[in-house]
């Protein structure tokens, strides 16, 4: 069996309306806030060399703050005092080379780079 949905002219109105809107208002904003961050990536990447210190001085250093993300316990060893747990490992620094003025960019504040994309510091891991 098939079925009709009849509409009124208001209604077939109102739906056409709610579709422009959001062509008209939601679509535009996330297209031009993505081509904007592509932007914004290319410039900043361009002549980013990711094997250098990002630094514009190079008797500055660079300051790494370090954080453990406590996740999981994953075995307890009471006889060996041995614990084993899952963390996450965070790095906090400060890249010079990743600096924009946000008004160039349509407001974009912040945007995520991956990180093989960029400078890592060395650091390791002692007692691990």
């Amino acid at each position: 069996m098939w079925g009709f949905c009849l509409l009124t002219r208001s209604d077939l109105r109102m739906r056409t309306a709610i579709v422009v809107l959001c062509f008209a208002v939601l679509l535009p904003n996330g297209v031009l806030c993505d081509f904007e961050a592509k932007k914004l990536k290319r410039h900043l990447l361009s002549d980013y060399e990711k094997g250098l210190r990002p630094v514009r001085d190079v008797t500055t250093q660079t300051t790494v703050q370090i954080g453990i993300d406590f996740r999981q316990i994953i075995d307890i060893d009471e006889k060996n005092q041995v614990m084993s747990s899952a963390v996450w490992l965070r790095q906090y620094w400060t890249d010079e080379d990743l600096q924009w003025n946000a008004t160039d960019f349509w407001n974009i504040s912040n945007i995520n780079i991956p990180s093989k994309e960029v400078w890592l510091p060395d650091t390791v891991l002692y007692n691990s």
